[in-house]
């Protein structure tokens, strides 16, 4: 019933956007690889979709630090944390985060390692400013990742800089609060929802959802833990 009455009244919550930004459709490649190789390097972990040499990356904009540093993640409901790169695989285009450019930011210095799917990454925590959309959150505890080389090329050649985790604070590495967990103050139900563009760009809706973005009513689902 409580989630029932959370999804009711988050038809009418205000609501705070993200833009969502989608890698055009590629053709097949004649690269040193084989796009089989980045398949199985991406089959579990992370936003990246590659099927029949169609690559498809849904990824938005946040902001780390004071002033804002601009990086791209993939909003992943299969992950609980966020993580950024503090440097970049060699020839990658990836945006990394400085912390010494940061007037915010709060050196913690705990090792991070967590493991997907498609491989592993670790680094260390930080605490600085983090935006989403247009909701701040002071002193976030989050990982500054040092080494992504256990994604692979898949990573390498992807647009997305890092990963911010959205789903249940029972998964988060150490037992980190969650993105979610710390932007609750701000949204006006406990609701998340996304709009995905079909060869255009779409959205993440924080707190509510977009009923113009839908027809028809929602079904419900139990969910539980695993004993």
């Amino acid at each position: 019933m409580r989630l029932l009455l959370a999804l009711i009244a988050a038809a009418t919550a205000e609501v705070h956007r993200v833009p969502l930004t989608k890698v055009p459709r590629v053709r097949q490649s004649r690269t040193a690889f084989s796009t089989q190789r980045v398949a199985a390097d991406l089959k579990n972990g992370d936003a990246i979709i590659i099927k029949d040499y169609q690559n498809a990356q849904y990824y938005g904009e946040i902001s780390v630090g004071t002033p804002g540093q601009k990086l791209a993640v993939a909003f992943d409901t299969g992950s609980s944390n966020l993580w950024v790169p503090n440097k970049k695989p060699f020839l990658s285009t990836h945006r990394t985060y400085a912390h010494d450019q940061s007037s915010t930011y709060v050196r913690n210095g705990s090792k991070f390692a967590i493991q997907y799917g498609s491989g592993p990454v670790s680094g260390v925590y930080s605490r600085d400013t983090l935006r989403v959309g247009d909701i701040q959150t002071k002193s976030y505890l989050f990982a500054e990742v040092d080494d992504t080389s256990g994604l692979g090329v898949g990573y390498r050649l992807g647009k997305f800089d890092g990963i911010l985790g959205l789903a249940w604070p029972g998964i988060s590495v150490d037992g980190v609060p969650t993105p979610l967990q710390a932007l609750l103050g701000s949204l006006d139900a406990p609701v998340f929802a996304f709009s995905l563009g079909d060869e255009k760009a779409g959205e993440l809706v924080l707190g509510g959802v977009d009923e113009t973005k839908y027809t028809g009513s929602f079904n419900y689902v139990p969910l539980q833990s695993k004993p």
